[in-house]
């Protein structure tokens, strides 16, 4: 996602701080990679979730974070597939969670 002239992907390990970004409009979504990853993908015939954040305020711009993501994914596991010599399986679980303020609390 790096290397996305699309996403301005920034690196980091504090959730929480992200997700003030995201509450204060700075950010449109995060991806979350457990730190066990790059075990779980060894596994034979796993799935390795990660999970997508969105600000669901924006459904038009969460969709389009979500999608976007999930692309980038497919397009990582269909390049690791062929670099192992194998064809490409999902083997990453996407599961995207909407962040919104139902009760339109200004904060």
């Amino acid at each position: 996602m790096t290397g996305s002239p699309y996403i301005d992907a920034t690196i980091s390990d504090n959730r929480q701080e992200l997700i003030a970004k995201m509450q204060a409009g700075k950010i449109r979504g995060l991806v979350v990679i457990p730190v066990d990853f790059a075990e779980q993908m060894e596994r034979a015939n796993a799935t390795a979730p990660i999970q997508v954040i969105t600000d669901g305020s924006e459904p038009n711009t969460a969709n389009f974070v979500q999608g976007y993501v999930e692309g980038i994914w497919q397009i990582w596991q269909m390049q690791r597939a062929e670099d192992n010599g194998q064809t490409f399986e999902p083997l990453i679980d996407v599961q995207t969670r909407y962040w919104f303020n139902p009760a339109a609390i200004s904060q």
